[in-house]
């Protein structure tokens, strides 16, 4: 008995493996003739095995193609439509091009470096002066979220002056939002305390 793993993989599934076998049929026909009328058959079979294929405009070119692809671009006939490029059928992916920059506070992650860096080309005027403290209390926020212990102030101060090169300048002239007061979701407030609840239950031990 043979399994279908021990098969030729299925090009298009849902035409079956039968249509499959009878397109590597009509690939070994000799006279061009006689493999167009049989590719045409063909395309009047697949056409019947899908009836939903007739309500796409331009649906014989579709099944056309399928044809085409089914026979791994081998099908040499006098077709009514070009058979389609490999290439555009199977394209090549892009390759993609990741960042080389490292970040320099991960938990802040780098979405929040770019708008460090965009405020800070910002002129020193009240929107600027209105958006700094805002990310600042964001970062906060993120380093609670990751972080178990609290956060002065001054750290995250000095942290914002480091990514912005020096050109966001903030001190405690501008408090920032105290841990409990800070828009932290929920799941995360729990989760975190579960977690240091453990651990200060493990410190006991």
């Amino acid at each position: 008995m043979e399994y279908n793993t021990q098969r030729k993989k299925l090009i298009i599934s849902e035409y079956g493996r039968n249509l499959q076998s009878m397109v590597e049929d009509v690939c070994k026909i000799e006279n061009r003739e006689q493999r167009t009328r049989a590719a045409r058959t063909l395309v009047n079979i697949m056409s019947q095995l899908n009836p939903a294929q007739r309500d796409f405009a331009d649906f014989k070119r579709k099944l056309w193609d399928h044809l085409y692809i089914i026979s791994d671009f081998k099908l040499d006939v006098d077709g009514p439509y070009e058979a389609p490029s490999p290439n555009i059928v199977h394209p090549t992916p892009q390759r993609l091009a990741y960042t080389a920059n490292r970040i320099r506070f991960s938990h802040y992650g780098r979405i929040i470096e770019k708008m460090v860096d965009v405020v800070s080309e910002y002129p020193e005027n009240e929107e600027k002066a209105v958006l700094a403290p805002m990310i600042a209390n964001y970062l906060k926020k993120s380093y609670l979220t990751w972080n178990l212990d609290s956060v002065t102030d001054d750290v995250i101060f000095k942290q914002l002056k480091m990514m912005s090169k020096g050109r966001i300048a903030m001190d405690n002239s501008q408090p920032l939002w105290v841990a409990n007061d800070l828009p932290v979701e929920p799941s995360s407030v729990s989760k975190k305390q579960k977690k240091k609840q453990k651990y200060k239950n493990f410190k006991k031990k």
